[in-house]
């Protein structure tokens, strides 16, 4: 299925960070065997090259489908990256879209419409500043 190096193969694999995690999830296959092979770093990738030769595997044929990110989910990791040495996310939030308050500031804003369709339906992440000493 798969060919590919790793110099640690258990956080190469650790939760779901392998870039081809889920193309292996939508085979129809539920159970996978993992074979590996104790190479020297330094011929990492002439090996990787070689079994990719060898076995032909089918998934590194196709390409990797990015997993598209949406402009406010962008800026929103910059955003948090940016301010990360100064804050800590307190917690999240449910919607607001039982907020009653808000829907009825946000008619009077005149903004009905787009809060209504983008900012209710989200979850509130509540940030921390850290107090300089």
């Amino acid at each position: 299925m798969y060919v590919g190096k790793a110099k640690n193969l258990c956080v190469r694999w650790k939760g779901k960070r392998h870039h081809r995690f889920y193309q292996l999830q939508k085979q129809k296959k539920k159970l996978f065997n993992i074979y590996y092979e104790l190479v020297p770093e330094s011929k990492l990738d002439t090996i990787e090259q070689k079994r990719i030769e060898q076995y032909n595997p089918l998934l590194n044929r196709t390409q990797v489908k990015a997993k598209k990110l949406h402009p406010t989910e962008t800026l929103l990791r910059e955003t948090l990256h940016t301010i990360a040495p100064y804050c800590f996310v307190l917690g999240v939030e449910p919607p607001r879209k039982l907020d009653s308050k808000f829907i009825e500031d946000s008619i009077s804003w005149g903004d009905n419409w787009r809060v209504q369709k983008t900012v209710l339906s989200l979850n509130v992440i509540h940030i921390q500043q850290i107090a300089s000493k």
